[in-house]
Formats: C-alpha cells, sequence, structure tokens
C-alpha cells in the first residue's frame, strides 16, 4: 500500500493489483476453511489449489508492478544525475 500511495506512475495499476491480492486472499481463506472440513474430498482440494494459483498470479503482478515503479524511479533519477 505503501508504494501505491507514493508512486509517481502506475498508481491506479498498483491500486488494481493490491486489490485483486486482498480479494485471491479473502477467496484462499474461504476455501482453505472449507478444505480443512473435508480434505479428502477431491473437490475442495481443486479448489484450494486454483485459489492458491491465482492469489500467486496476483501477487506476482503486483510484485512486478512495484519494481516498475522502482525502475521509473531510477530512470528519472539517472536523468537528474546525469545532466551534472
Amino acid at each position: 500500500e505503501k508504494i501505491a500511495e507514493e508512486a509517481t506512475v502506475l498508481k491506479e495499476e498498483l491500486h488494481a493489483a493490491l486489490a485483486d491480492v486482498q480479494k485471491e486472499s479473502q477467496a484462499l481463506k474461504i476455501s482453505a476453511e472449507a478444505f480443512t472440513s473435508d480434505p479428502c474430498y477431491l473437490p475442495k482440494r481443486q479448489a484450494v489449489v486454483q485459489t492458491a494459483r491465482s492469489l500467486l498470479t496476483a501477487v506476482t503482478r503486483l510484485l512486478i508492478l512495484a519494481d516498475m515503479v522502482d525502475v521509473a524511479y531510477l530512470l528519472e533519477h539517472l536523468t537528474v544525475v546525469s545532466k551534472f
């Protein structure tokens, strides 16, 4: 959240990615609770695996966007320094 607030670029994308991570995290919590009530039931196991994959995808997207913000920040400062 801190990176999204301080970002000068990709602000909306970061907020959307963060919301997606929170949504997928909540979905995994619900899916895992259902799975623990009946761990031998294959559809519940498959649901947990699929939800975990979705969360991993969302976290990966968020990390890539955060890295892009860092690169933009570094390039901006490199340009300023190179002018001296």
